[in-house]
């Protein structure tokens, strides 16, 4: 009976030991520092598969790398500031997926004369800037962050010109593609919202592996203009080419908390 009691008095110690150091993990730190690596995928595609989708500093599917910085001035609930940038190996080869499209599209009756003009910018990524608020829920160890933000998406675009040489003639194309937006050149950053959850696990009271899933929503309006100029007869035809589309992103990823 003397060994049961003493048993059962070390059990209820021990027990409240290791209640009091997960309580110790829960809501402590203000600040926390988040940085996680992932995939983006795409609900909706941008791309048409023409040569101006290499004129974008886009991809539909993207490497995604963020870092997030956040203060709870509550409890539960705080704000939390969000740095994203995408890229991918198609990203990187826009240039020669560019020109090989032309090529493949005039190659029947043209040679493409390689560009002179440096106008192909190489920065190749997709920029996401966003504030928002968190709400904390944790459970011993367990940590529970969804968060709603809005913030913009950048990315940058090219103008690029290209002469096409006739084949068996003399005769030369010029080919104008300039980004255009209403009547002024270049895009306006887009409007985004996105809605993340994260859950977590504390390795320490101040470190913690975490994943996370975040949907991501904003509209594009942009277009391309392509003039095509005949250089013989100075004649010259214009195409509009909109790349106007509301895009949806699933954003999957994992990283660490480092909480301040």
């Amino acid at each position: 009976m003397k060994k049961t009691l003493l048993s059962f008095l070390f059990f209820v110690q021990t027990f409240f030991l290791f209640a009091q150091d997960y309580d110790s993990l829960r809501y402590k730190s203000e600040c926390q520092i988040r940085t996680s690596v992932g995939l983006c995928l795409p609900l909706t595609r941008l791309q048409k598969g023409t040569a101006t989708d290499y004129l974008l500093e886009f991809d539909d599917r993207t490497f995604s790398w963020q870092i997030s910085l956040a203060y709870f001035f509550h409890k539960h609930w705080g704000v939390e500031g969000n740095f994203q940038i995408n890229t991918s190996k198609n990203m990187s080869k826009r240039s020669d997926k560019f020109f090989q499209v032309v090529q493949n599209e005039y190659s029947q009756d043209y040679y493409l004369i390689p560009p002179t003009l440096p106008y192909f910018k190489e920065i190749n990524a997709i920029k996401k800037l966003s504030l928002g608020i968190i709400y904390r829920l944790e459970v011993r160890r367990f940590v529970f962050y969804p968060k709603f933000s809005i913030g913009i998406t950048s990315f940058r675009s090219n103008q690029e010109r290209i002469h096409l040489k006739q084949k068996n003639t003399n005769n030369v194309l010029k080919l104008d593609y300039l980004p255009t937006q209403g009547k002024n050149r270049g895009f306006k950053d887009p409007f985004m919202l996105a809605t993340s959850a994260l859950l977590g696990y504390k390795l320490k009271k101040w470190l913690f592996l975490n994943v996370d899933i975040l949907l991501s929503h904003y509209k594009t309006n942009k277009n391309f203009t392509k003039t095509t100029t005949d250089l013989n007869t100075m004649q010259t035809t214009s195409e509009d080419i909109p790349y106007k589309k509301h895009i949806f992103n699933l954003t999957l990823g994992t990283g660490l908390i480092i909480a301040i």
